[in-house]
């Protein structure tokens, strides 16, 4: 199959994938189905997000050995499965766990990592830029995913959306909306469909395949886990996606703290959203430009002067919601650095052919990320009800995370070769 045709495939399956960071839309519903406070109906996002990241340095071994397509084609269907199961059978808080956490994290484990290594490989000339959009998917997808959730479960759904759904058999409350456990169930299937397509799509380079790619990845080496770069990378990775998940997962909460009205507060995760997917296509070019460490300094510096600023802007006028929706969008555009940065740069010091494995290391961060951010975000907002606090925090991670890639993660800009140059000791490879 054409290149670009994988990327164009992908990317749509990578929507599908997007729709976790459309949560902050079912916390409503999952506190009302389970009696639960905010920080339990927060910990379902992140238990999915730790079994995500958990399982990709597994992943990365997986499609090495068998092939990209084998893994994905089996994480889609664990992946449509949680969601299906989370409506027809999680009735108790564990089952809501195990079905929307744990499964659709698995699912989500099995099929990222795959896009992601797949796409590098076919343009390993633009590994920012490549990378960047292979994940952009996932950005856009939670803006339409964020905008049919909120309109399904609390909103309302146009009415030619009831129409077209009708023909189908749907029914509609007099609001317009539908319980969360049918919702589950569609999305369940629809999105199983789409993300079997792409994993059906994934196919390796000539260069890439058979006894030539395994040659390529015996000769690339295993994990380097001896090499200071990859835990400065991993630390640095955990500091900024623990500020992000934080936001995100609490997005309409945070909308809600600085005075917007609830039934438009959800608007500021779409903007979010948006301006993620924008973002992970924009950092990547940056990282091609300007090299993939000057970019990850920027983009958690900036991380954490936006959480201060969100602390201490007003979230609304009194004729406008605007001010928030505008740091929505200027926090989900930094946010989006996590993404297209740090796969480039793995690809950059250590190869293509390493990426699944080394990259599956550094993401295992995210995973601890998404356990501690969204719950201890909504856990100060139960306790102190405010997000001031965790915001702060969240800052100073993102700091202490720009100090870590400035003493330990040294290479040489964007373009040179791939070997690894030097780390902080001075001792060559």
């Amino acid at each position: 199959m054409n290149r670009y045709a994988i990327l164009a495939i992908t990317f749509v399956a990578q929507m599908c994938l997007g729709c976790s960071y459309a949560w902050s839309m079912f916390v409503a519903s999952f506190k009302a189905r389970y009696n639960i406070d905010t920080g339990y109906a927060q910990l379902g996002f992140g238990v999915m997000l730790a079994t995500f990241a958990f399982l990709t340095p597994f992943t990365g071994k997986l499609q090495d050995r068998f092939g990209p397509r084998k893994v994905a084609v089996v994480g889609s269907f664990v992946f449509a499965a949680g969601f299906i199961l989370g409506g027809v059978w999680a009735d108790t808080f564990w089952k809501f766990l195990l079905t929307l956490g744990v499964m659709s994290g698995l699912g989500l484990g099995s099929v990222y990592p795959c896009i992601l290594a797949t796409c590098v490989k076919w343009f390993p000339a633009r590994k920012g830029l490549i990378s960047g959009m292979a994940v952009a998917g996932y950005g856009a997808g939670a803006v339409a995913l964020s905008w049919l959730s909120d309109a399904m479960l609390n909103k309302g759904a146009p009415q030619g959306l009831q129409n077209f759904l009708a023909n189908f058999g749907a029914t509609f409350s007099e609001k317009g909306t539908v319980p969360v456990t049918v919702y589950l169930t569609w999305l369940g299937v629809v999105m199983g469909v789409i993300v079997l397509i792409g994993a059906l799509s994934l196919s390796l380079p000539e260069s890439a395949r058979g006894a030539k790619g395994a040659a390529a990845v015996a000769a690339a080496g295993g994990i380097p886990w001896g090499d200071i770069r990859l835990w400065g990378m991993f630390l640095a990775f955990l500091a900024g996606t623990f500020a992000g998940l934080m936001a995100i997962a609490n997005i309409k909460q945070i909308g809600v703290w600085k005075g917007v009205p609830l039934a438009v507060a959800g608007f500021g995760g779409i903007l979010f959203n948006l301006a993620n997917a924008c973002g992970r296509i924009s950092w990547g070019g940056l990282s091609d430009k300007f090299g993939g460490r000057a970019s990850m300094i920027a983009g958690l510096i900036l991380q954490g002067i936006a959480m201060v600023v969100i602390t201490q802007v007003p979230g609304h006028t009194a004729t406008s919601n605007w001010p928030f929706y505008l740091l929505a969008i200027c926090y989900g555009f930094l946010y989006a650095n996590n993404f297209a940065l740090y796969p480039a740069e793995c690809a950059r010091i250590w190869g293509p052919a390493r990426l699944g494995a080394v990259y599956g290391v550094v993401f295992f961060a995210f995973g601890i990320a998404g356990l501690l951010g969204p719950y201890l975000g909504g856990k100060i907002l139960d306790v102190y009800k405010s997000y001031d606090y965790a915001l702060w925090l969240a800052a100073v991670i993102c700091w202490i995370g720009a100090i870590i890639i400035a003493m330990m993660v040294k290479t040489k800009p964007a373009g040179t070769s791939l070997r690894s140059q030097f780390e902080l000791t001075g001792a060559r490879k």
